[in-house]
């Protein structure tokens, strides 16, 4: 993996191949005791579409921060890491396999003006812009919608941006495509989540993986029940 793609990763998500058992023949799914933390694809033939299909296709589980305070939404639950960003820190961040066939991280920041959706998005996407932009992170024009979020019986305003990227470098480029979702969370807070999957090889696998988590993911991220008032800007 692209020391760029890693750098970009641990800004708007996260990031960081070893060898293992035989490859399967083309077609076949890997056998289950072959799907690790480090290797979610396993022995399949083509360990990046295995891996990609996982996250499509298993059900969706939960991980904790480190204060135990937020869960957030995992498919193939167990065969994510939680990570660090270092340089960068994060509320809460994870990679999906050593290559970081997807990653994503948790922002949770004081407000510093208005907490609605719209105005966490735009300064998150100032926060990260700079940097992005020192790593080569070429960004397509983000495809904006809004939903909402059912919370305790509540209705709250959502605001999710989609992209596609590549990271440039003289040795060639990283694909991958996006997503960020916005909250309406404590007052005088805002709350953004970052998902990204590589699409170097199996594009349109990875676009179904990303709006899987836009329709069905991004609504689950929510505060434990015991959270009752706006936890501490913790972060990692």
């Amino acid at each position: 993996m692209s020391a760029r793609w890693t750098a970009f990763v641990a800004l708007l998500l996260a990031g960081c191949a070893s060898s293992g058992p035989p490859p399967k023949p083309p077609g076949l799914p890997p056998t289950p005791k072959t799907v690790t933390l480090k290797n979610p694809g396993g022995d399949a033939a083509d360990p990046e579409q295995a891996a990609l299909k996982r996250l499509l296709e298993e059900p969706w589980g939960f991980k904790r921060d480190r204060w135990k305070t937020m869960r957030v939404p995992l498919a193939d639950w167990k065969h994510w890491r939680r990570v660090r960003l270092w340089g960068h820190p994060m509320r809460a961040s994870y990679r999906y396999g050593d290559e970081a066939y997807a990653v994503e991280t948790v922002w949770y920041q004081p407000a510093e003006g208005p907490d609605d959706p719209d105005a966490c998005m735009a300064r998150f996407l100032a926060y990260a812009r700079p940097i992005t932009e020192s790593f080569d992170v070429r960004l397509g024009p983000a495809t904006p919608s809004r939903t909402t979020q059912q919370v305790g019986g509540e209705s709250r305003p959502m605001l999710v941006h989609t992209f596609d990227g590549s990271i440039e470098s003289l040795l060639g480029g990283d694909e991958y495509v996006a997503a960020l979702a916005a909250y309406q969370s404590w007052p005088g807070t805002c709350l953004v989540y970052a998902f990204a999957v590589r699409a170097d090889n199996h594009r349109d696998l990875a676009v179904q993986v990303r709006d899987r988590w836009v329709s069905d993911g991004a609504k689950r991220l929510l505060w434990e029940k015991k959270v009752t008032e706006a936890p501490p800007f913790d972060a990692r």
